[in-house]
């Protein structure tokens, strides 16, 4: 019996890290080893923390969602940079030191995503626990996410020293297109108004009044 309520479980965990393998070798295929808009794309925070936030919606608890939240991204960074030092030519004598130098170069990120990951995936799971309606939450929280990177980055031109952390903004019509996407998203996952058809129908129930 225990087996049979684990194998859903184990199903999921090998997609979740499935997927984030799969989304972090594509996503380093589309940046490319060149500046400009596929580098921009390529580097894009949003989608970096939804694949701890979605794959946490599955449990209701914050232990677990952190668990998952931090496999699911420490995963798609290995293959993110899988494919790196593949496709680099860095003059290494093999695939592993290859890796392992690029492992060491970008260990900014990798510290970054063992915090972003368990929290997001938390997120994902208190989510999961509390929203009414999971998916709409799910919506809002990922509208608001890519409304706020724009932000970011526009503050990295502004505020002193941001610049050389953020350093890849080059090519600003994807964080345009990702702020309009975003608000999209919220505005069509605002509640509906209440009451509407009510009023409506007393408009017309007094619009008869007179013929009555």
């Amino acid at each position: 019996m225990r087996g049979g309520e684990g194998r859903p479980a184990l199903r999921h965990a090998v997609a979740v890290l499935a997927g984030a393998l799969a989304f972090g070798m594509i996503a380093a295929l589309i940046k490319g080893d060149r500046y400009g808009l596929r580098d921009t794309i390529g580097n894009l925070s949003t989608p970096w923390l939804l694949v701890a936030f979605l794959p946490a919606l599955h449990t209701r608890d914050p232990r677990r969602g952190a668990v998952t939240g931090l496999a699911a991204t420490l995963t798609a960074l290995l293959g993110f940079y899988l494919v790196v030092a593949v496709t680099t030519d860095d003059q290494m004598p093999t695939l592993q030191t290859h890796l392992e130098h690029v492992l060491r170069k970008n260990r900014l990120w990798l510290m970054a995503g063992v915090f972003s990951g368990p929290v997001m995936g938390v997120l994902g799971a208190l989510v999961r626990g509390s929203a009414a309606d999971v998916w709409r939450a799910a919506l809002r929280i990922t509208g608001l996410l890519l409304v706020l990177e724009p932000v970011v980055i526009v503050a990295a031109r502004v505020i002193p020293g941001w610049r050389e952390v953020i350093h890849w903004t080059l090519d600003p019509a994807p964080y345009v297109v990702e702020a309009v996407l975003g608000v999209i998203v919220l505005v069509a996952t605002l509640p509906a108004r209440r009451g509407g058809p009510a009023r409506l129908s007393g408009r017309k129930q007094s619009a008869r009044d007179p013929l009555s």
